[in-house]
């Protein structure tokens, strides 16, 4: 029954779509779903009916679509560790070249919204999938409309005219928001979905950082940040777009406390490795040495890349030994030994052994160092930047 309730949301307010001059002729006498809305009460049994179609046949199969586009995009990206990573294991260059499946996505959504009733529960959901959608096509401007749109058209009404955003009309008790109060008794929300307009909030921001457009990013953040009704489920959102802005903004200290506090975010457990890795980079880039050190081993832990293992070793070292810890020094170079004796690590020795090569010139040990460079060439077989590095 309670399953059944979820998805008999409210209806969506002032969404109405005029397409008399869109359509083609011999369509001119015919209406769409969009169009009937308001004719005829909005019931329980047409609630419950217009919501599943919307969700199951429009806006699921959309929904999986873009993450397929992502998921490919991700596992097409190839991490350099020596240098500083990006914020996001794939990039808009990337999902854009999927030009067929993004506009079958817009094609889909566009069939949802215009064959449905506008009350519907998952309307907003649609439009936030377009903007999302044009988002990762590089259709920024297009993205941009669609964000207004949710902003503006899902604000709160009275008497259905609209409120100013964030004005004292607004009946926030003297409270400056702009966010959408998601407080809720516990049947509502058992009945209902949370409002796409907050995560909308979020997506315009990305939008804005995506263009390098920081001034209205970090006011747009700084809005959210401050904002007494933005609901508790998405500051973890919140914390990952304040860590990408401090990220553009070459902060590195504060661009990794906020991706600390989004690690719940990352898609498992090597995508945490990585973002873990990259807090590391991020504090070492701060000079916060010991922080570094405790997210590169947190990365170790949780990491199943060779090269993202190895690099962290390195890095732990080469901070430790700034901090003139000797221990720390030979006892990841055993560790970096260990490492290249293991059949899993065959492949890596290359890097294995110009690692160890270093943390020998740390410690004077020239001769063992030649000679570890001299196995890392040995075991360079593909690797010709690596080969290039230990000559």
């Amino acid at each position: 029954m309670l399953f059944c309730i979820r998805f008999s949301a409210i209806s969506q307010p002032n969404t109405t779509i005029d397409l008399d001059k869109y359509k083609p002729e011999q369509y001119q006498d015919r209406q769409l779903g969009s169009e009937k809305t308001g004719d005829t009460k909005f019931s329980f049994t047409k609630k419950l009916y217009q919501n599943l179609v919307t969700r199951d046949n429009y806006y699921f199969n959309a929904r999986n679509i873009l993450n397929d586009i992502i998921s490919k995009a991700k596992l097409s990206w190839k991490d350099d560790y020596t240098k500083l990573l990006s914020f996001y294991n794939y990039s808009v260059d990337q999902t854009s070249k999927n030009k067929s499946d993004l506009d079958t996505i817009i094609y889909k959504i566009t069939c949802g919204v215009l064959l449905h009733d506008l009350r519907n529960a998952w309307i907003d959901d649609l439009y936030l999938l377009m903007g999302k959608t044009y988002l990762f096509g590089k259709k920024f401007d297009s993205a941009q409309y669609v964000f207004n749109y949710i902003n503006y058209i899902y604000a709160p009404k009275e008497d259905g005219w609209d409120v100013p955003i964030g004005s004292n009309a607004s009946n926030t008790n003297g409270i400056f928001t702009i966010s959408t109060n998601e407080k809720q008794t516990l049947l509502k929300k058992l009945s209902s979905k949370p409002p796409a307009r907050n995560d909308n909030f979020l997506w315009m921001a990305r939008n804005y950082l995506e263009q390098d457009k920081i001034s209205q990013a970090s006011g747009l953040i700084s809005l959210l940040r401050s904002d007494p009704n933005f609901p508790q489920r998405l500051q973890a959102d919140l914390h990952e777009i304040t860590a990408y802005l401090f990220y553009k903004q070459q902060v590195y200290d504060s661009a990794a406390v906020h991706l600390q506090k989004a690690l719940d975010n990352s898609e498992g457990r090597t995508e945490q490795a990585r973002w873990e890795f990259l807090c590391g980079q991020l504090y070492q880039l701060a000079n916060k040495n010991t922080q570094a050190i405790n997210l590169f081993e947190r990365s170790i832990k949780h990491t199943i890349d060779p090269y993202m293992d190895v690099y962290a070793r390195l890095n732990i070292v080469l901070l430790s030994s700034s901090a003139k810890k000797e221990n720390a020094l030979q006892q990841n170079l055993n560790e970096l030994y260990k490492l290249g004796k293991r059949d899993r690590y065959e492949s890596y020795r290359d890097i294995i052994f110009y690692a160890s090569a270093l943390l020998q010139v740390q410690q004077k040990n020239y001769v063992a160092a030649v000679n570890d460079l001299q196995k890392s060439i040995q075991y360079s077989t593909d690797n010709v930047i690596q080969k290039q590095k230990s000559f």
